[in-house]
């Protein structure tokens, strides 16, 4: 039984078990490019998503925190739209925002009309599973799942060039 504040902290801290749930940091996965792991989402919509399903699609993973906060930066994911827009065969990619608030929330601040992301509420487990720190974050994913690169600024992502590939 502990008897005093630093025997309690220990109680709740264990330095040898830093990753929670013990899985594998996929902070340390995303690092290198390759695989990406699976993940099945659930969009506010109730449409189902299962990244083995989007087998020939390059894949937008947006991340950002509160649909709130959204509203600061709602001129990227336009940007992005005329992006995709742009595409000869604009089905080639599949974009997703992963909001950590509710499906409420999202409701209320994503009001962007005819945008192509599909938008998935209370992504924490993602946030957490794939090791996003800084918000927003999108991942791009190649035709065959791989991860390609984390970008900070959606401004860099040139959607023609990896379409070529």
């Amino acid at each position: 039984k502990p008897t005093n504040i630093s025997d309690k902290l220990k109680c709740f801290y264990d330095p040898k078990n830093q990753v929670a749930n013990n899985t594998p940091n996929a902070r340390n996965e995303l690092i290198e490019k390759g695989n990406f792991p699976n993940f099945k989402m659930t969009t506010i919509d109730q449409t189902k998503i299962d990244l083995k399903e989007l087998k020939g699609k390059l894949v937008i993973l947006r991340f950002e925190l509160c649909a709130n906060d959204f509203r600061f930066k709602k001129h990227e994911i336009q940007k992005l739209d005329e992006k995709i827009n742009a595409l000869a065969n604009k089905k080639s990619v599949k974009s997703i925002i992963v909001f950590q608030c509710n499906k409420n929330e999202v409701r209320k601040g994503f009001d962007l009309k005819n945008s192509n992301f599909e938008l998935v509420a209370n992504g924490q487990n993602f946030i957490e599973k794939y090791g996003i720190t800084r918000f927003p974050s999108t991942l791009l994913l190649d035709q065959n799942g791989n991860f390609i690169e984390k970008y900070s600024y959606s401004e860099d992502i040139d959607l023609e060039e990896f379409l070529k590939n």
